[in-house]
């Protein structure tokens, strides 16, 4: 619909878009950022939480148990 607008709100900022198309469109590409993030922290997480098993493991052979 020409001369209608389509505002589009994430994380406090307002885009206004002049079809519903592209801002569905742009909502999916900003849902598809977030969830690569989220997996970026997770193997992040996975990764710190290796070495820390690896220290646990260390630290009981030092005290013998």
């Amino acid at each position: 619909m020409p001369g209608k607008e389509f505002p589009f709100g994430i994380d406090g900022v307002v885009r206004i878009y002049g079809c519903e198309l592209c801002a569905l469109h742009h909502a999916k590409v900003l849902e598809i950022e977030k969830i690569e993030k989220l997996y970026s922290t997770i193997e992040a997480k996975r990764e710190e939480l290796k070495e820390i098993e690896i220290q646990k493991e260390l630290l009981r052979k030092e005290v013998g148990k």
